[in-house]
């Protein structure tokens, strides 16, 4: 997938910007930061994944 610099620039924002989102919400909920590093840390390999297949990698 072709993505301009500034619109790659724009999402990789944005993708921070939810990141930060649901880690707030899960701190809310009491989730442990351990708990919080693992879900994210999962969330980001499921993205990198999609991100290469798009590529067709």
């Amino acid at each position: 997938m072709d993505v301009r610099p500034a619109d790659e620039a724009v999402l990789r924002l944005a993708m921070a910007l939810v990141k930060g989102a649901y880690e707030e919400a899960m701190r809310t909920h009491g989730l442990l930061p351990g708990t919080i590093a693992l879900v994210s840390a999962q969330a980001e390999r499921n993205l990198a994944v999609l991100d290469d297949a798009a590529d067709g990698s």
